[in-house]
């Protein structure tokens, strides 16, 4: 989601309600960078931001938790900084856990 608006009515929540539900395998989570004002540049390489964080919860809350990655591909804090990232995905599962996706067997 590299849009730049994050109100209820924004693009990205938008884009997320329109996606299928059941297609949705995997989720992953990474910082940006501001390139310009309306260029959101997905780096990996930067901490989350609050306004993604709602992002995800946002889409926990339609779609159902799902498994989430942390991506960090540089930049690559110490290990203490990456699992309260990893916790707060985590805390949102939990917030969601009635809402969880049952994986198929296959």
């Amino acid at each position: 989601m590299n849009s730049p608006s994050s109100a209820p009515c924004s693009p990205r929540l938008e884009f997320i309600r329109a996606l299928p539900t059941e297609r949705i395998v995997y989720m992953h989570m990474a910082g940006h960078y501001n390139e310009a004002d309306d260029l959101i540049v997905d780096t990996h390489g930067a901490d989350v931001i609050e306004p993604v964080w709602a992002l995800l919860d946002a889409t926990y809350r339609i779609h159902g938790v799902a498994p989430t990655l942390l991506e960090r591909d540089f930049n690559i804090p110490p290990l203490a900084e990456l699992v309260r990232e990893v916790e707060q995905i985590a805390r949102l599962q939990a917030a969601h856990a009635p809402h969880a996706k049952i994986a198929a067997a296959s």
